[in-house]
Formats: structure tokens, sequence, C-alpha cells
């Protein structure tokens, strides 16, 4: 039960010292008027009671809206700025789809799953990621915050997504779009492209390149001579993996290049033309270049994808091209198999030649 005093201050403010006490448990607090003492005595003594009860007792107390609340304050918050502002927009039309005053039992497997009807006509892959952000909540709720009995979400079978997009640039449609780059108004577009054709970095990897970072002039050994190269280090990356980008060549020279005509003091490696201080938004030009070069359903992911084909076409491994993308889960790099099956030729000749030979001989 609560208990709420008023003292006087001496400076003749009036203050409301408010104690709650349930099972043995207390909390007290100060207030400035006794209408603030009272919520804040009932909401305590509601988490008091709450705390005795087991799990499934909480479900039929605790709503959706109060356990997505308590998720966005204390879980999303950490998280990177673009993964929060994606899961709070799910988060928040799962609040609007189920109802925030719903308690947490009502919440159950075959509702969730109607869900996918209504999430329609968003792709397999967008669904599952909603399906997923709903299904961490649970999870939290269960077995960290107790208010839950079960993660109702896990039994709703996810859609299948297919291998995703593996578009890449054939070797005309690179040349032309090179070309459009290269003639853009944008300066910075066409060493842009470059970079990202010849490393597969992201997008974002690529814009928020830092000039104190990047290292221009090392030398390595390539089958016994010395070599040129660039390094920048990537330490927050999309899979929270760090890894290393590696210029060489055409991407180093027009690196240097860019360097030699810096403005004195530029952090960003491609800075905005009107706002220094901030990375460059290259999108306007690149929709022109695209135009220009006449390359249809392309998008700048794609480059990433045309750098692993590029690779894949020169004798890389899958292995190889997940390590120089930066891709955290092989199952990834599966979908660039058929870039790779020239090299199994080989291996497949080679042994079908040896276990084989003797079989062969009077063919």
């Amino acid at each position: 039960m609560a208990a709420i005093r008023r003292d006087v201050l001496k400076s003749g403010k009036v203050r409301y010292r408010v104690r709650v006490r349930v099972a043995g448990r207390y909390r007290s607090a100060s207030r400035p008027n006794k209408a603030e003492a009272r919520r804040w005595a009932d909401q305590t003594e509601r988490e008091f009671c709450l705390n005795r009860l087991s799990p499934l007792g909480q479900s039929e107390i605790v709503t959706v809206g109060e356990l997505l609340t308590r998720y966005e304050r204390q879980q999303l918050r950490y998280k990177k700025p673009h993964t929060q502002a994606q899961q709070r927009q799910q988060l928040e039309w799962w609040r609007q789809y189920l109802g925030a005053d719903l308690p947490l039992v009502q919440v159950t497997a075959p509702r969730i799953s109607a869900a996918k009807e209504e999430l329609l006509p968003r792709s397999p892959k967008t669904i599952n990621r909603y399906l997923a952000a709903l299904s961490h909540v649970f999870t939290k709720a269960v077995k960290e915050w107790r208010c839950s009995e079960l993660n109702p979400a896990l039994a709703v079978e996810r859609l299948p997504e297919g291998q995703g997009r593996t578009r890449w640039l054939r070797a005309d449609e690179r040349k032309r779009l090179l070309a459009a780059c290269e003639a853009s108004s944008n300066g910075a577009l066409s060493v842009v492209v470059v970079v990202a054709l010849s490393t597969g970095a992201r997008k974002e990897e690529i814009r928020r390149m830092r000039w104190d970072k990047l290292d221009l002039w090392r030398t390595m050994q390539v089958d016994g001579r010395p070599v040129q190269v660039g390094r920048y280090f990537l330490e927050e990356t999309k899979t929270d993996e760090a890894r290393a980008l590696i210029f060489y060549g055409e991407a180093l020279a027009l690196l240097r290049r860019l360097h030699r005509e810096r403005r004195p003091g530029a952090g960003w490696c491609f800075p905005s033309e009107r706002e220094p201080h901030k990375p460059i938004d290259f999108r306007y030009a690149w929709e022109q270049a695209l135009e220009a070069a006449d390359v249809a359903d392309f998008c700048f992911h794609d480059l990433r994808h045309s750098a692993a084909s590029y690779l894949g076409e020169q004798g890389a491994s899958l292995a190889q091209i997940g390590a120089i993308l930066g891709h955290k889960n092989p199952a990834t790099t599966k979908k660039y198999t058929h870039f790779t099956n020239s090299g199994m030729e080989h291996l497949v000749a080679r042994m079908n030649g040896a276990i084989f030979r003797n079989c062969t001989q009077g063919v």
C-alpha cells in the first residue's frame, strides 16, 4: 500500500513524499503535487504486483503497446541508426495491427500468421523481417522480462525468399556506364563507381570514407614483385565485422588524384559539393548516368554483385568472394555459384582422368 506525506521545504515549496510497500518490498519518491504522487504510487504498486505473478499471469495484464514501448526503450536504442529506423517502423505496424491495448496472452500464432496477408504486396523477404522483429520482442519477453509464457511468432512459418537479385554489368554495359559517369556533372561519381566495381564495397561504406583512415601508398609483393596498393579499414560494417578495402590499378590512381585535388582540411573522401561537412549524395547524378548509358533494371547495389561476378570469373572461390565482400553468412555468397563453375570443370576433368584412365584407353 502507498503512504503520501506533505512536506514544506525551507524555501517554502511544497513536496509530496510517497512511499510504496508491497510484500516486504518498498520504494519511495518525491513529487511536486499530490496527483503526480498518486500516479507514481499506482504505477509502482502495479510493477510490484506484476513481479509477483507468473509469466502466464503477467501476459494477461501486460499489453502489446507496453511490451513494444519497453523494447524500444531498452533494446532498440542500442542498435545502428538505420536499423533503429527500420525496426521502429516495423514495430509501429505491429502496434497498429495487433492493437496497443491487446493483452499478450491474446497474441496467438494464427493472429500473427494472418498478418502475412495484411503485409502484402511487400516482398517475402520484407514480410519475414517484420515477423523476425516481432519474434525478437517476444523472445525478450519470455527469456529476460518474464512477462510472457511463450513466443507465438516462432510457430509462424516464414515465406520462401528465393535467391534474390544477381544483376551484374555486362562488358558493353560497363563500358557505357563508366563513360556516362565520366561525363557526369558530378566530378566524384566516376571515382565512386570505379571503387564500387573494384572492391565490391557497399554504397554507405564508400560515401563515408575518410582521408585520415585511407592509406594510398602501401607496397605488397605480388608474384615476387612489388606492387602499389591502397587500403581502407572499415571498422563499422553492416554485419558488424571489420574488413579492409584494397585499391589497385584504376581505383588507386583515381583516389590518388582525388587526394591531390582535395580541399584543405577535408575530412570526407567524397564530400557534398554544397555542404562539404557532409558526405556526397549522388543519387540524381547516378540516375542520370544510368539513363545516358541505357542501362536498365540496375541499382547501385548491383555494382557489388558485378564485383562478385568478376571475382568469380577470375577464379576466386566462394569463400574468397565472401571474405572480400564481407559476407557474414556463407549462404549469402552461394548466389554467385554459377560464376565459379569454370574452375570446377578443370577439377572434375582431372578427377575423371585419374579414376577412369584405364577404362578409357580402349575408346
